[in-house]
């Protein structure tokens, strides 16, 4: 009986260890943990950063498969539902919509869907991402800028950009002073 148990836990550790663990869904490639259980909706919800209500929403318009039920009649979701929902909710964040995200879940479960309609879509929202990361790098390098002087005991306010970003200050819009002029 000991042998058959070393047996068996042999076999599961080789085939994890032969796993890659990895999932992907438009050529995004995401790391997750290998795990045999399955979570309820708020645990879906927390760990892909999506509302109990949207995921539900995802489900009546058929992004999301229907979940397994358990006995209790509570939804189940696996490793799979939780790749597809984060891969929704990435793209939802870069700002594309729920229309493409469909169309690219669909051309992704059946490649003859591929129309020049969704080529185009993907080159904005590429060029779309480009310009966030830009504009993210700008953001980072003033900051980083700001708390090296800080760190450093500068206590002159200077209006540095870093790399032409340009940053207004909402505590100087926000000052009793300037709601006094307003």
């Amino acid at each position: 009986m000991k042998q058959e148990s070393e047996d068996t836990e042999n076999g599961l550790a080789d085939l994890l260890a032969s796993n890659d663990n990895t999932y992907s869904y438009c050529s995004f490639k995401c790391e997750f943990n290998f795990f045999t259980s399955t979570m309820k909706i708020g645990e879906l919800a927390a760990r892909s950063g999506a509302a109990v209500g949207t995921i539900r929403f995802y489900e009546a318009r058929g992004i999301l498969q229907k979940p397994r039920r358990g006995p209790g009649g509570q939804r189940e979701y696996g490793a799979a539902d939780l790749e597809r929902l984060s891969f929704i909710m990435r793209c939802r964040n870069a700002g594309m919509k729920l229309e493409c995200v469909e169309r690219f879940l669909a051309y992704e479960d059946d490649p003859s869907l591929g129309t020049p309609w969704l080529l185009d879509r993907i080159d904005e929202y590429l060029d779309g991402i480009q310009k966030l990361r830009t504009d993210l790098d700008r953001t980072e390098a003033y900051l980083r800028g700001v708390r090296s002087r800080m760190a450093a005991g500068e206590t002159a306010c200077l209006k540095r950009a870093s790399e032409g970003a340009v940053l207004e200050s909402a505590a100087v819009e926000n000052s009793p002073a300037a709601k006094k002029k307003a």
